[in-house]
């Protein structure tokens, strides 16, 4: 084989390990000759590959790649279309993909020159990137079109006298449209509306004695599922009298805790379900400040506290996992207003309430503190 041998050792950081490659190149007129192969370790990233354009009219492509933050040993490989369509195919098929994915820095539809990795690449990375002869007294060699030198490969050209064209490269390997993401369903269409909620509340809640049979009400609780009623026995009440009153006003009978010595009461009442509405919610910063704003004319301060965005899991097929596109807040509000004249703006777009808690204290007076979810768009 004609040429001058050449040798390249590359190296992942001060003290990382080193991938040494030799091949021969054809001298000419006085140049300094760089591997495109080290340039693209340099500037591409730990875990990338590419396919750049040398020559359109020959149609002459090179394959490139890195694993680890070193060129790869699969990677480097000059040819036809086919011929670097096919060394990636090889590459993909023997690398796992890391955890982030591959970077891509050339796209397989459009290929770039090979020329924009020697614009990119600093003094620093040519310095690390240049091939020097073997033997000493050899003169310096041309840059031969940024090909690099990689796994001892040796230089070849297209013959001139081929009659058919060689194929273009978006015809061996045609470009894969990246999927339409999936979106993970929106958690505020199946919870009742703000003030749907509010107001079913308000209405069983006005409707409840306060006294039934020397038992007096201490405590009650709006949730999704229904309102729970707590009732405490005042002197002179008895389990039995509770008892047959409840059945006789409210036809449920209390659950009361015998064992413990029957001093409380507590009664459950189902709610049958109501049509939600999956309505589309402001922007983070439109929401929080519409919101906000409500609330601080109604003088209240609302504190919201951000929930965490738990990690989706990839599909059995390797498909991407569900995009959650919206971010939740919650919220608990502590007032002796009632909850209804604190629903916040009167179109409830993304605010759901989830919970509002009553309590009665020994001078009868009612105290509030209600629980929500604030719901705003990521885009």
């Amino acid at each position: 084989m004609r040429g001058v041998s050449l040798t390249l050792t590359v190296r992942q950081g001060r003290r990382g390990r080193r991938v040494k490659a030799a091949g021969r190149a054809v001298p000419r007129p006085r140049r300094t000759v760089y591997s495109l192969a080290a340039v693209f370790s340099r500037r591409s990233g730990a875990a990338a590959y590419g396919i750049y354009c040398l020559d359109a009219e020959a149609s002459r492509y090179v394959f490139l790649a890195t694993v680890g933050g070193l060129p790869s040993v699969m990677g480097d490989v000059a040819g036809t279309a086919e011929e670097t369509g096919q060394a990636l195919q090889r590459f993909l098929a023997f690398n796992t993909a890391p955890e982030g994915g591959w970077t891509i820095t050339s796209p397989v539809d459009a290929p770039l020159s090979w020329e924009t990795l020697v614009v990119s690449a600093d003094r620093r990375a040519l310095a690390a990137s240049r091939l020097r002869p073997v033997r000493q007294g050899m003169r310096p060699l041309p840059v031969v079109a940024g090909l690099a030198l990689l796994g001892a490969a040796a230089f070849w050209l297209w013959p001139e006298d081929m009659e058919d064209a060689p194929p273009i490269l978006p015809d061996v390997i045609p470009a894969t449209p990246a999927p339409a993401p999936v979106y993970l369903p929106h958690p505020w269409k199946d919870m009742m509306p703000v003030q749907a909620f509010l107001a079913r509340c308000g209405t069983w809640r006005r409707a409840v004695p306060v006294s039934l049979d020397g038992w007096k009400l201490t405590r009650g609780e709006c949730s999704p599922e229904g309102l729970q009623l707590v009732y405490s026995r005042q002197p002179g009440g008895t389990a039995a009298g509770f008892s047959r009153r409840a059945m006789d006003v409210f036809h449920h009978r209390p659950v009361i805790n015998l064992v413990s010595g029957g001093g409380e009461g507590t009664l459950h009442f189902p709610w049958p379900a109501v049509t939600s509405a999956d309505e589309p919610v402001p922007p983070v910063p439109v929401q929080l400040m519409r919101v906000v704003s409500w609330y601080q004319a109604h003088q209240v301060t609302l504190a919201l506290t951000a929930v965490n965005e738990e990690p989706g899991l990839p599909g059995d097929d390797g498909t991407p996992p569900p995009v959650q596109d919206w971010q939740e807040y919650t919220f608990t509000l502590k007032d002796d207003r009632l909850p209804e004249s604190l629903a916040g703006p009167a179109d409830g777009r993304g605010i759901r309430i989830s919970k509002v808690v009553f309590t009665l204290s020994g001078d009868s007076r009612l105290t509030y503190e209600t629980e929500g979810h604030i719901y705003a768009g990521k885009k």
